[in-house]
C-alpha cells in the first residue's frame, strides 16, 4: 500500500514544490529535491506500526498526527547519522564534556 501511495505521490508531483526546489538549488548552490548522492538531505526512519486503516485516504491524518518523536529510529542529516537505532551518535569526547561540566558545577 505505501509503495502505492508513494508512487501516486511521485507522479502527482506539486509545482509548488518543483518551484521551491528551483529556488534553493539557484540561491544557494544546494542539490535538493532527489536522494541522492550528491543533494542535500535530510532523512528521518521511524518505528511505524500502527493496528488502524493505513490507506491513500489516511495517509496525511497519519503523517500528521501519528508519527512522533517517540517514534524516531535513525536520523540522518547532511549524509552523516546523528541517531542510529535510538542512540546518538555525535562522536562527542563524552569525558571531556562531563570534566568540563563539574568545573564550571564547583565554580558557581
Amino acid at each position: 500500500m505505501f509503495n502505492k501511495i508513494l508512487k501516486t505521490a511521485q507522479q502527482n508531483e506539486s509545482h509548488v514544490a518543483q518551484f521551491h526546489r528551483d529556488i534553493a538549488n539557484r540561491s544557494w548552490k544546494l542539490f535538493v529535491g532527489n536522494l541522492k548522492e550528491g543533494f542535500a538531505a535530510d532523512v528521518i526512519l521511524t518505528d511505524y506500526y500502527l493496528p488502524a486503516l493505513r490507506d491513500a485516504a489516511t495517509f496525511l491524518a497519519h503523517l500528521a498526527f501519528g508519527v512522533s518523536q517517540s517514534l524516531m529510529n535513525t536520523t540522518i542529516a547532511n549524509g552523516k547519522f546523528l541517531v542510529e537505532n535510538r542512540r546518538l551518535i555525535l562522536n562527542l569526547n563524552e569525558e571531556r564534556i562531563d570534566a568540563r561540566s563539574r568545573a564550571y558545577t564547583v565554580k558557581w
